[in-house]
């Protein structure tokens, strides 16, 4: 996976650096979000919760990616700039360990069958 930097804005109000890249997986599928900002993050020397992924996409038979991401420079101002959908699509993904049970409410489904019992 090879990353270029398309270009670069800063954008002071918000203390953050606007970047557009371009991914190259020549013989790999498209890579993960999460890969993709740790690769981001080691470029620009920062910690990973600074990196929010806007978009990214990668056009139908291609090997190639394009992707738009901010750089925060402080963890703080992430929360006051950009919308919470897209800060929970770039929240680190926990991985459930078997024997562990969920959290999440039951399904809809579930709760309906639940009533007719």
């Amino acid at each position: 996976m090879k990353i270029t930097i398309l270009s670069k804005k800063e954008d002071l109000f918000f203390g953050r650096t606007n970047v557009e890249f371009e991914v190259w997986h020549e013989t790999l599928p498209t890579p993960k979000r999460d890969d993709v900002r740790a690769a981001l993050a080691k470029e620009f020397d920062k910690d990973i919760k600074n990196i929010i992924l806007i978009s990214f996409k990668t056009a139908y038979g291609s090997n190639k990616s394009k992707g738009t991401v901010h750089v925060y420079e402080k963890e703080e101002s992430i929360a006051k700039a950009e919308p919470k959908y897209v800060i929970k699509r770039n929240s680190q993904k926990v991985e459930k360990k078997e024997g562990e049970e969920s959290t999440e409410e039951p399904k809809k489904e579930e709760k309906k069958q639940e009533k007719k019992e």
